[in-house]
């Protein structure tokens, strides 16, 4: 999840108490992103939606669902050891971050920089995501 400022640019990325990037509960040590895309098959019972999502994470932050979209330009997946996830990037619509919100969840919005100390994944992970949200 993340914040670009309309008027400076400035990106900063939501991270959770789990120290991840990944929400809820963060992504496994042994994460890893898959190279190809693996689409859900079509005997698959249950496909959950990325807008749906949304309501859970507003739900959580304490915000209105208006005020997060999923990004379209960012889709991955990382294998883990129960199967694939699929890791949606959100951003916050909103004028400014929701720093209030995230407190309360025990988050904080972190630049960049400050995110050094991920798992590989995450850090490949925040990656694609940075070159997605500045267009790249």
């Amino acid at each position: 999840m993340y914040h670009k400022s309309s008027s400076s640019g400035r990106t900063i990325f939501f991270r959770p108490a789990s120290g991840g990037v990944c929400i809820f509960d963060g992504l496994p040590k042994l994460a890893q992103i898959v190279d190809e895309i693996i689409k859900p098959d079509e005997d698959d019972n249950v496909i959950t939606l990325p807008t749906l999502l949304l309501t859970d994470v507003a739900s959580w932050l304490g915000l209105i669902k208006d005020e997060l979209e999923i990004d379209s330009e960012f889709f991955e997946q990382v294998d883990v050891v129960d199967g694939l996830l699929n890791i949606y990037l959100v951003r916050f619509k909103i004028i400014d971050p929701p720093f209030e919100a995230a407190e309360r969840v025990g988050a904080k919005f972190c630049l960049l920089t400050e995110l050094r100390d991920l798992m590989p994944a995450e850090l490949d992970l925040l990656r694609q995501a940075y070159t997605a949200i500045m267009g790249g």
